[in-house]
């Protein structure tokens, strides 16, 4: 979280996932393949983030031949860091309190957001929701699925979630 100065108005920026500029180049190499700045930002991006399911989304669109050996090791590193994530979550539930399950939960969510698991992000985010009370963190839930659903133009789930 980075901290603006607007005015004499501190306002801090909040990191969202999934990351709207991958949307962005994934559109840009769609349109113009010969794009190999788009092409190599978006790569980069992938590889550094380990988005495994962004990954295979990108192949499937912009017919890519899938590097076997990159998708098997962000898919290892994804499970490594989930694994962790659900560590926390069970540490949580087990001596800390509700705020502290809840905040264990949204990082499971905001992870797989981030590396664009659509599906279980769905289910962490349905997961988070039943733990958390206030409506300004529920919005946050939406939000996190909207842009889910624009990252990958995902109608239905746009519509979905605007509705709620």
């Amino acid at each position: 979280m980075a901290a603006v100065m607007d005015g004499p108005i501190k306002i801090e920026e909040v990191e969202t996932f999934p990351k709207m500029s991958l949307a962005d180049l994934l559109f840009k190499v769609k349109r113009n393949p010969d794009n190999a700045a788009a092409r190599a930002e978006l790569e980069a991006a992938i590889r550094d983030n380990d988005m495994a399911p962004f990954y295979v989304h990108c192949c499937g669109v912009l017919g890519w031949a899938v590097d076997e050996a990159l998708l098997g090791a962000m898919r290892a590193a994804n499970d490594a860091r989930i694994a962790e994530l659900d560590a926390r979550a069970a540490e949580a539930a087990k001596s800390e309190g509700e705020t502290e399950v809840r905040e264990a939960l949204l990082a499971k969510t905001e992870y797989l957001a981030k590396i664009g698991d659509r599906e279980r992000t769905k289910t962490a985010a349905a997961e988070t929701t039943t733990k958390t009370v206030g409506a300004g963190q529920q919005l946050d839930i939406v939000f996190t699925l909207l842009r889910l659903g624009l990252f990958y133009e995902d109608h239905d789930a746009i519509t979905a979630n605007i509705e709620k």
